[in-house]
């Protein structure tokens, strides 16, 4: 029959019934060996007084203390029949003890319980007492009924054996599951401090301890120190700190083996915590082959950590040793992830990771502000959906180191809302640890400060040498040209020209005159230009400007808007050479644009620094003219150089110097047929 909801002590209380009503016995008990074969311990009894099975069922038979009938049958393989179990030579004083808790016995049998040819236990039963001297003979038990109950007994061995072993094995799958339990609700924390708290709890309730303890050990120092505690008294002292050397410790944490007091009072020696009677257990909590901790359950039965047990416990501590490692682990990759993360967060570059298929797993801010975007909107996304359109430059090099497996750098132009940057982009493979293709990570710097700055050093550097050589080339020109004034002024009153050759004479005197004004021109340039700073409004400088150049604008017929985010705006420089800075452009613009053109002026505060606040002032100059073609526009502000066939060549050379010498900027953008737009950068 199924053996689900039957309990071992139930089977035998029912089969000790079955075996007095249908043999006619008085009473009747049944013995099973513990695991030890130390204790025969009642699991059934039968037509018992409630004081008489107290006794049996709370006092087990112990092998080495009771020198009793019972005993000797149990160790018998055989049967065990007493016809008077009051007088007889082999009586002892227990068996008589015994006789005398129960108020007299009668003949009493006892059969083995046997399985694969071992005692497990055994059936007693016992026919009339012996106090009933009106029916003599009558509680004699006779040879039919000795085979009888022992064939009856053989039979139920088997039911007895496999109850025994499901009670067993039963106790075992409950612990099981309820391990399977407590490490799924451990497996979530990952906080070291509630992870401790919980073990110990969780070991009190699985192991029905009273109180319990948990030590943490450093083996590099050998101490221990007392982390948590429970069940004891509150008077208990916490700061314990203790050598590892000391038994029993020494075996647990060095040994990594368990170690059983079952016997506080008997014990050899004291634990720093403890009760005062009972037994205790000491279970290493190993981590990384070393012990991390010392589980300490404590309990007032001597009994209470048997040998399944003391199994479960040695698997919870196991469990718990993988729990610590996890969360140990997972400490470190947190703190690796963050170290990561303040990395890619501090990073002047913009980082952007993408997996073998081209998803994006990571972006960094740099990469958020360079492309105006949000993690949230690109992370899982292919590279190509977000990097379209102007973007899509950025997109081709991920792909092409893709393809190739191989690194790649190159410089790209991005437009950004209305600045063009210039982007540097190394894109890298990545490979696992099975030299496997798992993705490319890309740096993208932006360089165009950089690009600019570096720009405007080499055109200051060419300036200087230009500047030096022509300072000198007109120092050398200045003193013929003196004389050659003064030559053709005494040739012209000597020789009384007139007419055709006063006309030859004055154009040569003009021309030493143009000389003169460029040489002057030269040596302005090749001088630090001194600044005269004071407050002053730019969009005043600028209408000042426009309004200098009306004959020019109404002879072409130019329409010139001029658009101020703010009425006024005011800057410290030098108002005047920024007012020849805006002549010599918008003058330029004028001349590049078409008759009936648009020349657009605007202006607004920027945040010239990093902080977001508004340090400075953009003004844009804008034509819609002729443009300037690419091979030119890197030399615009080359000395000398121009397109026009009057003027020397120094107007926007010296427009940039002026920017300069106010640690500003001047950037040019032109499309040749379309126009071009200057901006000046000032700070306030």
């Amino acid at each position: 029959m199924p053996l689900e909801g039957i309990t071992l002590d139930r089977l035998l209380s029912t089969i000790l019934n079955n075996v007095l009503n249908c043999f006619e016995y008085y009473r009747g008990v049944a013995y099973l060996w513990d695991k030890e074969k130390e204790n025969l311990v009642c699991h059934g009894t039968g037509g018992l007084s409630e004081e008489s099975e107290k006794i049996i069922r709370t006092k087990p038979l112990n092998v080495n203390r009771h020198d009793c009938i019972e005993i000797r049958a149990a160790q018998s393989s055989t049967y065990t029949y007493i016809e008077d179990p009051t007088n007889g030579p082999n009586l002892t004083k227990i068996d008589l003890k015994i006789s005398h808790q129960h108020g007299g016995r009668g003949s009493l049998l006892f059969v083995p319980l046997r399985s694969k040819g071992e005692t497990f236990g055994i059936l007693g039963v016992e026919r009339y007492p012996t106090q009933v001297e009106s029916y003599p003979g009558q509680f004699e038990i006779t040879e039919k009924n000795i085979r009888s109950l022992m064939l009856f007994v053989n039979h139920a061995s088997i039911a007895i054996e496999n109850a025994r072993l499901y009670a067993q094995n039963a106790r075992k799958i409950n612990y099981l599951v309820r391990l399977q339990e407590i490490y799924r609700e451990l497996n979530v924390i990952m906080d070291m401090d509630q992870l401790t708290e919980d073990i110990l709890d969780y070991a009190l309730s699985l192991s029905q301890a009273s109180s319990g303890a948990i030590w943490c050990c450093d083996p590099g120092t050998r101490r221990a120190h007392l982390r948590l505690l429970r069940g004891y008294p509150s008077s208990q002292r916490t700061d314990i700190r203790l050598s590892l050397d000391q038994h029993p410790f020494k075996e647990v944490c060095h040994e990594q083996r368990l170690a059983l007091i079952p016997e506080l009072t008997k014990c050899a020696y004291s634990l720093p915590v403890s009760p005062l009677k009972g037994s205790t257990i000491l279970i290493p909590i190993t981590y990384e082959d070393q012990t991390a901790a010392i589980l300490q359950l404590d309990h007032r039965d001597s009994s209470i950590f048997d040998e399944t047990a003391t199994e479960v416990l040695k698997i919870y501590a196991s469990q718990v040793g993988k729990l610590i490692e996890n969360v140990k682990l997972y400490k470190r990759l947190l703190s690796e992830r963050r170290f990561i993360d303040n990395v890619m967060n501090s990073a002047g570059v913009g980082i952007l990771i993408t997996d073998a298929k081209g998803k994006i797993l990571s972006i960094n801010p740099k990469i958020e502000e360079i492309f105006v975007t949000k993690s949230s909107e690109v992370i899982g996304k292919p590279a190509d959906v977000i990097f379209s359109g102007d973007q899509r430059a950025i997109f081709h090099i991920i792909r092409e180191t893709m393809r190739k497996k191989k690194d790649t750098e190159k410089e790209v132009n991005f437009v950004q809302k209305e600045d063009e940057l210039i982007l540097k982009v190394n894109s890298f493979v990545v490979f696992d640890g099975d030299k496997r293709f798992s993705g490319v990570a890309t740096l993208i710097q932006d360089v165009t400060e950089t690009k600019r700055l570096s720009e405007s050093l080499r055109r200051m550097e060419k300036m200087a040498a230009i500047g030096t050589m022509a300072a000198g080339v007109a120092h050398e020109l200045r003193n013929p040209l003196s004389g050659i004034f003064t030559t053709i002024q005494t040739l012209t009153k000597e020789l009384a020209c007139t007419g055709e050759q006063k006309l030859e004479m004055d154009a040569v005197l003009e021309e030493v005159d143009r000389m003169e004004t460029l040489i002057q021109e030269i040596l302005r340039f090749s001088k630090p230009l001194p600044l005269t700073i004071s407050k002053g409004d730019i969009n005043a400088v600028l209408k000042k400007c426009v309004a200098a150049l009306q004959d020019k604008i109404k002879a072409k017929r130019i329409r010139v808007l001029c658009e101020a985010q703010d009425e006024t705006a005011y800057l410290r420089a030098d108002m005047d050479k920024i007012h020849q800075v805006f002549l010599n452009l918008l003058v330029n613009a004028i001349e590049a644009s078409e008759e009936g053109g648009t020349v657009e002026i605007h202006s607004r505060s920027i945040p010239f620094s990093n902080n977001g606040r508004p340090k400075g002032i953009e003004i844009q100059v804008t034509d819609h003219g002729v443009g300037i073609p690419p091979d030119n526009l890197s030399k615009i502000f080359d000395p000398f150089f121009t397109t026009k066939n009057y003027g020397t060549g120094l107007g926007l050379t010296i427009c940039a110097k002026i920017i300069e010498e106010h640690n500003g900027e001047i950037i040019v953008k032109s499309e040749n047929g379309r126009g071009s737009v200057f901006t000046i950068r000032l700070r306030k």
